[in-house]
């Protein structure tokens, strides 16, 4: 009898599935539907925009989050959830007021909104809040509007400048500034907007974020890594600048846009990862528990 009966709950909960997997499908195709105009323009964005280059590479990382989490997610049982509908509305009406005023990045965004109000409508509250990180993850893959963009970048490049500068000027180079270009006695260097450090930020930070919450185990310790980031590209910006200002200085103005220019680039990003590594196994030593006493029976 206690066979029978789990055989019937067994049957009921692949049926479960079977129609929670169908309902997802049924949901992906209207969402295609609906943002078939959104996926060209990022994908262009993507491909032609060098700033946005590791958006590619979002989809891919959020899938792979998801894999990451694959047995709490297997737990998780479809629990229809009301709220989660006026959540897909509100990324509706977002979508639409985008489209309305030719807004691309309302328009991504709002897709990432009923994302999140589908998975809620469907798994509950315990479900969206599990898959919260890698939904939300996805807004990396949106570029920010260039307004916002060059706010940040203006003054980012005015920042590495200064202190590439400060430091130049320490090897006993002849150099100096007015605000972004870089004056040398053969030559004269601009700090151009691809070079601020905010599109090594935010790779760096696309990336680093997935490490981070794949590698450490704590809100805290996440955070910490993740806030690391910020400083280990701003200065490795700024180191990067100063050795282009040396090859400039000491092998000819033209190694500042050629090969030279372009492997410093790489050579300092692989540094950059490296520190990003290292700080990472810093919180992991300070984190880790000491091994707990065994107590002896003591004699009498």
């Amino acid at each position: 009898m206690e066979r029978l009966r789990w055989r019937e709950m067994r049957s009921q909960s692949k049926s479960n599935d079977r129609t929670f997997v169908i309902q997802l499908l049924i949901i992906a195709v209207l969402i295609g539907i609906l943002y078939a105009p959104v996926f060209p323009t990022l994908w262009e964005d993507w491909n032609q925009d060098p700033n946005y280059g590791h958006g590619v590479f979002v989809p891919f990382l959020t899938a792979f989050l998801v894999w990451w989490k694959r047995d709490t997610i297997q737990e998780i049982k479809p629990e229809p959830y009301g709220p989660g509908l006026f959540v897909v509305l509100l990324g509706i009406i977002l979508c639409l007021i985008g489209m309305a005023g030719n807004e691309r990045f309302t328009m991504r965004a709002s897709m990432i909104v009923v994302i999140f109000g589908v998975f809620m409508s469907l798994l509950g509250m315990r479900g969206a809040k599990v898959l919260s990180f890698p939904v939300f993850y996805l807004l990396l893959m949106i570029p920010l509007p260039y307004i916002i963009y060059y706010a940040v970048a203006s003054p980012m490049k005015l920042f590495a400048t200064k202190w590439a500068v400060f430091f130049v000027d320490l090897l006993r180079i002849s150099v100096h500034n007015e605000g972004n270009i870089i004056y040398l006695s053969n030559t004269t260097l601009e700090v151009a907007d691809a070079c601020s450090g905010l599109r090594s930020l935010m790779s760096l930070f696309t990336f680093g974020l997935v490490f981070a919450y794949t590698a450490q185990r704590t809100f805290l310790c996440r955070s910490v890594l993740v806030t690391a980031i910020i400083p280990i590209a701003i200065i490795s910006n700024i180191i990067r600048i100063i050795i282009t200002a040396m090859l400039a200085y000491y092998k000819g103005p033209e190694t500042a846009h050629g090969f030279l220019h372009d492997t410093s680039g790489m050579v300092v990003y692989t540094v950059a990862t490296v520190l990003i590594f290292g700080v990472n196994e810093i919180l992991r030593k300070l984190n880790r528990q000491p091994p707990k006493k065994v107590q002896t029976p003591q004699s009498i």
